[in-house]
């Protein structure tokens, strides 16, 4: 099976307008990580950013237009590479798994990225069904393999699942994120592959 760990950071919540301004990602064929990615966009042209979006993010609104940034056309193309790489885009059955926390808000993202350079073909790579880390949390949470006291786990942002399950505090940043992502779902795939009491 081909996953694709995706996550990225913004300049606020609607793609339609505003930039999604790094994206990071893990690709693993059959459990082997194959390459990771982390690219880090420049704003596009009509871009409007959410200035509380930027300070979650703990970016510089003054260096968005950095040289060590990509034009979005550029970082369209470099994605698109990779994904050639793993995918047969005329194979309707090979395609990513996406798995991100809030998995959809990523891809609205990556989908609005493809949509501005005209290719409406970003289907051709990535499948229908997502995975995402918040629906398998609620999931485990209700059969009662996570705790549901708040004291314990106050919520099922990537956040306090990290601290509950014991990982480093890492700065919000999208790589960070995605490799903190694909470590939880590791615990998962476990659990649900052996079926232990708890995780």
């Amino acid at each position: 099976m081909k996953l694709l760990y995706l996550d990225t950071e913004t300049g606020g919540l609607d793609p339609k307008v505003n930039p999604a301004l790094q994206i990071s990602g893990i690709i693993e064929v059959d459990g082997v990580v194959m390459q990771e990615f982390d690219l880090r966009l420049r704003p596009h042209p009509s871009a409007v950013i959410d200035a509380k979006a930027l300070s979650i993010n703990g970016l510089d609104p003054e260096r968005l237009h950095d040289p060590d940034r990509l034009e979005p056309i550029d970082a369209y193309k470099r994605l698109k590479s990779i994904f050639l790489t793993y995918i047969d885009k005329y194979d309707k059955k090979d395609k990513f798994y996406l798995v991100g926390q809030n998995v959809h808000f990523d891809y609205g993202f990556l989908l609005e990225l493809w949509n501005r350079q005209g290719d409406n073909y970003l289907g051709s790579f990535v499948h229908y069904h997502k995975i995402d880390l918040i629906a398998l949390t609620a999931a485990l949470r209700l059969a009662g393999k996570l705790p549901t006291d708040p004291a314990i786990l106050p919520s099922m942002k990537l956040e306090a699942l990290c601290s509950y399950f014991g990982m480093e505090k890492q700065t919000h940043d999208s790589m960070s994120d995605i490799r903190q992502t694909r470590e939880i779902f590791g615990k998962y795939l476990r659990f649900l592959s052996t079926h232990p009491d708890t995780i």
